[in-house]
């Protein structure tokens, strides 16, 4: 209700700039000169069709650009987890500023729940779920997934799924009952990711597995991580 209750566009000055770029889990603001009338048109428009999922600002200010490191024209993304503030360096494009927004304000290790399920869906981005029980196994694997996952970010989204609550979504993703071949495949699909992407994972579970007769048994089998994706189920 925030977001509709405010102009597509906030003015942003020193004043207000705390309050305002805190005011919710993602808050983008624009620096440009105020003369700067493509720049403004521009993130005019950005903030006009995404204003349902974020809050926009923009300010004029060459104090409070030079404090925040903006150069000018810049956009700037404000966060309440991971890195708090994100740094736009492309092409001042509408289109490519909204893909930008897009992509940096998914969190590097999310979860999916009915809040969130929709955003996931329609991003357009491969998604590994991680089943997790109790937030003990949630942290340990969200800490050793979260390398990975930052690295492949924009291209698979990693976030975390009750399996307590939502275990029944397994089927939909073609697990199998089996926790063991399971884990199996998941681990294998992140060892692929990783070497994709030059990580190397040190954790003992990884080497377990990738040493155990089942990899060596089914590493040819690698493909039948495919049916994973897309997902056509509209609840999770």
């Amino acid at each position: 209700m925030i977001k509709q209750s405010l102009p597509a566009v906030t003015l942003v000055t020193p004043e207000n700039f705390e309050t305002f770029s805190k005011s919710d889990k993602v808050v983008i603001i624009g620096f440009f000169d105020a003369a700067d009338k493509a720049s403004n048109e521009t993130f005019t428009a950005v903030a006009n069709a995404q204003r349902d999922d974020f809050l926009f600002g923009a300010t004029n200010d060459a104090s409070l650009a030079k404090a925040e490191g903006a150069k000018v024209p810049d956009v700037m993304m404000y966060k309440s987890y991971d890195d708090p503030k994100e740094d736009y360096d492309g092409k001042f494009d509408a289109a490519a500023i909204q893909a930008w927004i897009k992509e940096m304000s998914v969190p590097i290790m999310g979860e999916v729940n009915p809040d969130t399920y929709t955003g996931y869906m329609s991003s357009g981005v491969p998604l590994a779920y991680i089943f997790v029980e109790n937030d003990e196994i949630k942290t340990k694997l969200g800490e050793m997934l979260r390398p990975v996952a930052a690295k492949v970010r924009g291209k698979v989204n990693f976030a975390t799924i009750d399996a307590v609550a939502f275990g029944g979504h397994a089927k939909n993703l073609n697990l199998y009952a089996s926790l063991s071949l399971s884990l199996y495949y998941f681990v294998m699909l992140t060892l692929v990711l990783a070497k994709k992407n030059g990580l190397r994972l040190r954790s003992r579970m990884f080497r377990r597995i990738r040493s155990s007769p089942l990899t060596r048994l089914r590493k040819s089998r690698l493909p039948m991580l495919r049916p994973l994706w897309p997902v056509t189920s509209t609840d999770p």
